[in-house]
């Protein structure tokens, strides 16, 4: 018997309110289990399988299914990298499902390179050459897009770095939260005047964005 999934939830029709591909029609897969657990997390419910219900790949599939004809699914978490997920995407292809997953980059899989796009979000204590090698491990297999949660001047200064190492990935920027006082960690008109100002050695395909589910549904789960 198969090993099973612990799902933390799975939600949609709702729309991707983060990176490149903000804005689109999409369903969410959001599996428990984290490996980072940074303190200003927004889905700290999902950091331990505690609770989660534990479904097979088949079951996950039927399960976006049923929410009807949306083809973008998003596999998020928690850190799905720490899982073995190359038949539930697989199997989501199959269905005609174009497939997002978004990690933090510290667990390289194989099967990355079977998503259509991995967004790579890297917390502070990631070391560049880590976050290099699991870029190179993927281009030419799937679409990669970086994106740097700012939550102060190190975090900016950490992005143009970035930018510097890996110019030719797109990267997005987007002002970090905190849960609890319920605000951005860095006021918006702050980080777009560091964008503006002293983002002159970012790639052109850098871009500063919101949380656009965040601007419509503030803290609410399962939109």
């Amino acid at each position: 018997m198969m090993p099973l999934l612990p799902v933390s939830e799975i939600f949609g029709p709702t729309i991707q309110g983060e990176g490149e591909h903000i804005g689109r029609r999409a369903v969410f897969v959001r599996l428990a289990g984290c490996d980072s657990r940074c303190s200003w997390c927004d889905t700290k419910y999902a950091w331990g399988t505690e609770g989660a219900t534990h479904m097979s790949e088949d079951e996950i599939v039927d399960a976006v299914s049923g929410l009807g004809p949306c083809r973008l699914v998003v596999i998020t978490g928690g850190n799905p990298a720490m899982y073995d997920l190359e038949r539930l995407v697989t199997l989501l292809a199959l269905r005609g499902k174009t497939v997002h997953v978004e990690t933090q980059g510290t667990i390289r899989q194989g099967w990355l390179r079977l998503a259509d796009l991995v967004t790579i979000s890297p917390k502070a204590d990631l070391p560049m050459d880590a976050l290099s090698g699991l870029v190179c491990d993927l281009l030419g297999c799937t679409s990669v897009q970086i994106k740097v949660v700012i939550h102060s001047r190190a975090d900016f200064d950490r992005a143009v770095e970035i930018g510097r190492r890996l110019p030719a990935v797109p990267l997005i920027l987007q002002a970090g939260y905190d849960p609890a006082s319920r605000a951005g960690s860095v006021e918006p008109a702050t980080l777009a005047s560091w964008f503006a100002r002293d983002g002159g050695d970012l790639p052109p395909s850098a871009r500063l964005l919101p949380q656009l589910h965040r601007v419509l549904w503030g803290d609410a789960r399962g939109v």
